[in-house]
Parts: structure tokens; C-alpha cells; sequence
């Protein structure tokens, strides 16, 4: 009976030492995020503040009990038989050091996570499991990252030395004693009832309908707090057993044929029977066309509020005064995958679902394939290893006729993972233009900046003014584009080309926990023999880039995607997705729905009332809002599903196909 209550209390000692490490973590989030832990109005309520701390230690005591129940079951079993128990107490130790290390890895590992996207680390970072030397590359490369690896050595080591010092203390080696039945029978009620308490830890409440879920840990409107509660093991390890329930990969919202109807509604579809697809519009451009190249730029992270400080992006700002902008333009999603899939493909992000990895690689109507129909020439630039999230695989099937990527450079010029600098990939990309041009063939070119992406590269020759230097990169990838738009402006191509501008996604600010400003980006249209300035203030999509630039053209063409001509139709609603939220914004609200079913409604152009959540005033309007996402994204999906049926039509060859 000795070793067994040794043994608990040594196992509690690991438990309350876990706990104090865990909070230790959140402790430095909350600190690190000094802007959304002290608001410039004054301040949180210290007592909410106080609550979120509280409702981090129900989540971080979930976690432990989950580590604590394999020892509990072991030492409940093991403490009346008559056997050393050196080498058991030792695989106990290693069992928690193993087990607490990767813990503390993740939560370490999470604080750089969460300062990127204002939000915690969930399943979605499995899409980059087999792009293991690109990640780690980003982790150890990025000079601000490495105090998070030192962070985790540190704490790993205290840890694993602590619960040592505490074994040896109080489980302290006894020679064996002989089985006392009595003692075997208290010994497996107290073992029942220790496994009964930490079952309840673990199931995080006593609610008999449902156990502790990430939606328990929104408690207020603050979207830092709400978050701040949050242990980065739980939502990692909850997301990932959502996600690896086949079915949670697809959206399963609605009624397929109630979806497409009502798509087709929204974006004023005439249903015709020989179409291609259920969203097919045949656009027959215009006697005016014109085939004047096409440059689109995926900046990677410009968000909308850089646009804003002129001092960050001097060149973006002259850029807008002759061009048509659209400031209110929302991207797909929140990763470079959606960014480059809603602007080349105009097709929605499916919350966690990765468009470029899966088991077949589809072909779409896409702005590629279409310009290729078109008689262009198709180019993608980008700075590093064009196959880090398949991309390159996929665009080459989507009628990408040449990439040039980290392979081209001179390995001298790769400066990280990420490869080469942005100003030297443009520079590259103007000889490579200049030859496209000689061939008589109009050229379309899309180019993915990496500047403002960790690791954050900036050359020697360029002095920066900011002094941050998520800021310098900014300022670096502005002088890039400068630099760019200097170079080409002397070139005979030059005036008869279109260049587009938008960011693969913005940045996240202090807003809400699902961040708006990381999907407000710009949107630049800008023609050099036509620098008539236009600011257009009507919401807009990443996804309407494709459709819009057509109908500048005037060229003829299937539009099969999400996207509208925003100069000739406008839109009263915008959809996007975070992950594991849909959302929705239009000009007075915006709309979130989270996987777990939680829906907030934000009045995010009412001064001072911007985070409350208006939904029971509003619910009719809510519900207008998520009907229109979700009837898009149903559709979308119905697509991807069909995809190869809509393949088939296309190339006449339906003959055996059921749609």
C-alpha cells in the first residue's frame, strides 16, 4: 500500500508541475501579444483576464490527465505484487518525459503559430507533413524563431530534471513484501476511483451531453482571451481527430441540388442543358478584344492595412493612384495554397482541405488553361522549390507551360528556403518575358512573392527605415516591386500589358478570433496605356481576379468558376474560410461560423461596437448569410467531386459518365 500512495503522490507532483509548465507558456503569449493583451483603450478587465487564465487550466489539466491515465493503470496494478520496482519507476519517468516533450514542443512551438495568424496551431499544419526539410528550413532559418527552440530545450530539460528529483524523493526503493489481499482490494478501489477522477479530468466538465470542447473556451467577446484559454495540444490533437474522420475533409452543408440552385441564383446563372457544368457562363467578349499580356502578382501576406501606411509600401500607394482598386477584396483563405488556388483557379477555400493535395490532380477551367485557349504563352515564377505543396505539379497539369523556380537560380542567389529574394526573381523574369514577347504570342505570367514569409530574408544592399523587421520585409518586397515595374517599364511589351496585384492573403490583426484583416487584401488593376485612376469601393473576391481581367480583354472564354466581372456585376456578399470556420462578410456585418457550430455576427463597421456579437438581434440576417456560404461552398465542393464528369463533357467523352 506504501508504493501506491508514494506513487500517486509522485504522479501528482508531475501532474501540478505540467500544469505549472503549461501555463508558463500561456503566460508568455499573453505577454508576446502585448497589443491584444493591452488594448489601447484602456485595457482588458483584469477579471476576464483572470478567467481566460482559469479556463487554460481545465484545458492544460485535460491534457495531463490524458498523459497521467497509462501510469495510473500501471502503478494501480503493479503496487501489491511482490517485485523490484527499479526498472518500472524508471519507464514511468521516460513514459512522462517522452510524453511531456512533445507536448511542450507544440506549445512552444505554437507561440510563433499564433503571433503569424492570431490563432492556435490546428490540424491544417498536416498538410505540410510531407514537406518536412521545407518546414523545418522555416523554423531554424528564421533568426526569431530559434529563442522558441531554445524556449523548448530549456523547459524540456527542467522538466525532465524536476520529476527525477521528485521520483527519487518520494518513490524511494523497498525490498518487496508479500501479497496482503486486503491491501489488493483497497488498492484496486483506490486505483478505480484515482482512474474515475482523471476520466473526469480528461473529459474537462461534468455536462452529461458533451465533453470540453475548444468552443468552451470562448467565454467573452475578446477574440484574444477566448483563444488565450486554449491549450495548443488539445486544439491540435482535436482538430487532427476531426480532420481524420474521412468525411470531416468534404462539406457536407446541404442538399447538393438545392446548392446548385441556389449558387446559380446568386451569381444570376441562366440554367442552359448542353452546359458543361451547373456553373458555366459562356462570356463571348467583345469586338474591342484585345490580347494584351497579363502579369498577375500573388503577394504573399499584403494585407489591406499595409496598403494603408504609405511609409511600408510608397511604391504600392503611386501604383493605386493610376490604376482600378478595389480596397475592400477578400482572399479565399489564410494559406498561400488558397491564395494561389482562388486567384489561378477562382474557385472558394474548403475550410481544411488542401486543394493542391489530392489523389487526383484535377483539371480546371482555369485562368492558365484559359489563356492558353487564348494563344498565350503560360509562365509561373516563384522563389523557391515550385513542388513545396504540389503546386507546381498542378499547374503544369492546369496548362502552365513553363515554371521558373529555385531550380533556375544560381545557387548562390538562394539565400534560404524560401530561395531567392523577390527583387532577384523579377529581375530573372524580365529576360524570360522579353524572349515570350519575341515569339509573337501574347504572354500570361503569374508570379508568388515570398518576402513577407519567414523566414524573413533581406539583402544587404537594402536599408529598410522601419525598425521591426515584419516591417522591413514589407518596405523590401514594396522596392522589389518598384524595382520590377522600373525594369519592365522598358521594354516594348510594357504598354500593351495588363498587371494585376493582389495578396495570396493578408495579415492577421488584434480583431476578432477568425481575423478579418487576414483576408483583406488588395485588389490593383493596372493598364499602362490606360492609367485612369478608379477606386472602386464594392466588395470583391480573390476569386473575381480571373473573370475581371477577361472582360478587360474582352476575350471569349467559359467562365466555370466563383468569380463575377466586378465591372459589370457586383456582389453584396463575400465568402472566404479560416481553417475550420466558413465566413462571410457584406457591408455592414461579418459573419463567422466555427466547425464546432458557434456563431458569432459582428457589426465590423459600427465604430466601438466592432467585436460585439450582434447574432440574437440580427439571427434572420445571420441566417441570410450563412445560407449564401454555405450553398457556395456545397457547390464548390459538387465540383471538385464531379470534376472528372465535367472533364469528360468538356472533351465530348460523357457517353459512360452519370453526372
Amino acid at each position: 500500500m506504501k508504493y501506491f500512495f508514494k506513487n500517486i503522490l509522485y504522479l501528482a507532483s508531475v501532474h501540478v508541475t505540467a500544469l505549472i509548465f503549461f501555463m508558463m507558456f500561456r503566460c508568455i503569449l499573453f505577454f508576446l501579444q502585448s497589443d491584444a493583451a493591452f488594448a489601447a483603450d484602456g485595457g482588458r478587465d483584469g477579471w476576464l483576464i483572470f478567467q481566460a487564465f482559469l479556463m487554460g487550466l481545465r484545458f492544460d489539466n485535460v491534457i495531463s490527465c490524458y498523459i497521467l491515465l497509462l501510469p495510473i493503470l500501471v502503478v494501480g496494478i503493479t503496487a501489491c505484487i511482490p517485485f523490484k520496482k527499479k526498472y518500472l519507476n524508471k519507464g514511468i519517468y521516460l513514459f512522462f518525459c517522452i510524453l511531456y516533450s512533445i507536448s511542450f514542443i507544440i506549445a512552444a512551438g505554437d507561440i510563433p503559430y499564433f503571433q503569424q495568424f492570431f490563432k492556435h496551431a490546428n490540424a491544417s499544419i498536416w498538410n505540410w507533413l510531407d514537406e518536412p526539410s521545407f518546414v523545418f528550413g522555416m523554423a531554424f532559418k528564421e533568426s526569431s524563431y530559434v529563442i522558441y527552440i531554445i524556449l523548448f530545450v530549456v523547459v524540456n530539460i527542467l522538466f525532465c530534471w524536476l520529476i527525477r528529483k521528485f521520483q527519487k524523493i518520494i518513490v524511494n526503493e523497498e525490498a518487496p513484501s508479500p501479497i496482503v489481499w486486503k491491501n489488493l482490494v483497497i488498492s484496486i478501489g483506490l486505483t478505480l476511483v484515482t482512474l474515475a477522477l482523471c476520466f473526469l479530468g480528461v473529459r474537462g466538465r461534468t455536462g452529461q451531453k458533451s465533453p470540453i470542447r475548444i468552443g468552451t473556451a470562448y467565454f467573452c467577446n475578446d477574440p484574444f482571451l477566448n483563444q488565450l484559454g486554449l491549450n495548443p495540444v488539445f486544439v491540435l490533437m482535436r482538430t487532427s481527430m476531426d480532420m481524420n474522420k474521412e468525411e470531416k475533409f468534404k462539406i457536407h452543408f446541404m442538399d447538393e441540388n438545392e446548392a446548385v440552385r441556389k449558387t446559380q441564383s446568386f451569381l444570376n446563372i441562366t440554367v442552359d442543358s448542353t452546359a458543361q457544368s451547373p456553373i458555366e457562363r459562356v462570356c463571348v467578349g467583345c469586338e474591342k478584344a484585345n490580347k494584351k499580356n497579363v502579369v498577375v502578382i500573388m503577394m504573399e501576406s499584403m494585407a489591406s492595412h499595409f496598403i494603408s501606411d504609405t511609409t511600408l509600401t510608397p511604391f504600392l500607394n503611386e501604383l493605386i493612384k493610376k490604376s482600378t482598386y478595389f480596397p475592400n477584396t477578400y482572399s479565399a483563405g489564410i494559406h498561400t495554397m488558397n491564395g494561389v488556388f482562388g486567384t489561378l483557379f477562382s474557385y472558394p477555400a474548403l475550410m481544411n482541405q488542401h486543394p493542391f493535395k489530392t489523389s487526383d490532380i484535377l483539371t480546371f477551367n482555369s485562368w492558365p488553361r484559359t489563356m492558353e485557349q487564348n494563344g498565350y504563352s503560360t509562365y509561373y515564377f516563384s522563389t523557391h522549390d515550385e513542388q513545396f505543396d504540389n503546386i507546381g505539379g498542378y499547374l503544369s497539369a492546369n496548362h502552365i507551360q513553363k515554371i521558373i523556380a529555385e531550380k533556375d537560380y544560381p545557387a548562390e542567389e538562394v539565400k534560404s528556403n524560401l530561395g531567392v529574394p523577390d527583387n532577384y526573381m523579377f529581375q530573372v523574369s524580365i529576360n524570360v518575358l522579353n524572349e515570350a514577347a519575341k515569339s509573337g504570342k501574347p504572354f500570361f505570367s503569374a508570379f508568388l512573392t515570398a518576402s513577407n514569409h519567414a523566414p524573413h530574408i533581406i539583402p544587404e544592399y537594402f536599408h529598410p527605415k522601419s525598425v521591426l523587421k515584419h516591417f522591413q520585409v514589407i518596405e523590401f518586397a514594396d522596392y522589389s516591386l518598384r524595382n520590377f515595374f522600373a525594369l519592365a517599364s522598358k521594354e516594348p511589351w510594357f504598354k500593351n500589358t495588363i498587371f494585376v496585384l493582389l495578396g495570396d492573403h493578408g495579415s492577421s490583426l488584434d480583431e476578432y478570433d477568425f481575423s478579418l484583416a487576414y483576408h483583406h487584401t488588395p485588389l490593383i488593376f493596372y493598364d499602362p496605356s490606360n492609367e485612369t485612376p478608379r477606386v472602386i469601393k464594392s466588395l470583391a473576391g480573390q476569386i473575381d481576379a480571373f473573370p475581371t481581367t477577361m472582360g478587360m480583354l474582352g476575350l471569349p472564354y467559359i467562365n466555370n468558376t466563383f468569380g463575377i466581372d466586378l465591372m459589370k456585376e457586383k456582389r453584396d456578399m463575400m465568402f472566404f474560410a479560416s481553417d475550420d470556420a466558413y465566413c462571410c462578410i457584406d457591408s455592414s456585418f461579418y459573419y463567422v461560423c466555427r466547425s464546432e457550430g458557434a456563431e458569432t455576427l459582428y457589426p465590423y463597421k459600427e465604430k466601438g461596437k466592432e467585436k460585439e456579437n450582434v447574432i440574437a438581434a440580427h439571427a434572420e440576417h445571420a441566417k441570410k448569410m450563412q445560407d449564401y456560404v454555405k450553398c457556395m461552398m456545397q457547390t464548390a465542393q459538387y465540383m471538385i467531386n464531379n470534376k472528372k464528369v465535367f472533364i469528360n463533357k468538356l472533351n465530348g467523352d460523357d457517353k459512360n459518365e452519370k453526372e
